[in-house]
């Protein structure tokens, strides 16, 4: 009787052990909610900074040859016609192993200066944000290249509400008027809801 009580008890034990060391890695891999994920830009930023607006992110990267490039100066188009304070447009870069906030702010500037560069730091954090958005992205190797690897990547745009709910996909190939027309329809719509609402 004896030993099965110290045989019991070193399994108890053994039990209790592996669901802490369990516990200790889930912690330690915890993902924020989405909208709680820490985004680094120069200042500290979440996606409940960009609430009270609609806002566009776009997800790229800077040695993106044409599509990054092309799609940042429609969104910079968006800006110009849209005016004044009503929306914010975001750059995401995926690939933050080479996009530094300093590169990305002068990339970004250079297509419109309220374009607002933001990189996530935790690879985890990170593809549970592009995955929450439906945006997929991997890896390219290039061979000899100078850059080694390349990134293939969805190309939409995500449209958010001032809420930070999904409001529309927004194809990179449309032009900029019809950005411009889906945002002026959404924000014709907005002004007239109860302020409760907004």
């Amino acid at each position: 009787m004896k030993t099965f009580s110290n045989t019991t008890t070193l399994l108890i034990f053994t039990m209790l052990l592996f669901l802490g060391i369990v516990y200790k890695i889930n912690q330690e891999h915890k993902i924020p909610s989405i909208d709680s994920i820490p985004l680094t830009s120069h200042q500290p930023l979440t996606l409940k900074s960009f609430y009270g607006k609609y806002t566009l992110i776009y997800f790229g990267f800077l040695s993106c040859p044409e599509v990054c490039p092309t799609t940042l100066k429609k969104l910079a188009e968006v800006e110009k016609k849209i005016g004044g304070d009503q929306i914010n447009i975001v750059f995401m870069t995926l690939d933050p192993e080479r996009d530094t906030i300093d590169k990305m702010q002068k990339y970004a500037q250079f297509f419109h200066p309220k374009i607002i560069p933001v990189r996530i730091e935790n690879i985890d954090q990170q593809n549970a944000f592009t995955r929450f958005f439906g945006i997929q992205y991997r890896k390219i190797k290039l061979g000899e290249s100078k850059l080694e690897y390349t990134i293939d990547h969805t190309t939409d745009i995500i449209l958010l509400s001032p809420k930070g709910k999904i409001m529309d996909n927004l194809h990179h190939d449309s032009p900029s008027s019809v950005y411009v027309s889906t945002l002026q329809k959404y924000l014709k719509e907005t002004s007239q809801l109860p302020k409760e609402n907004l």
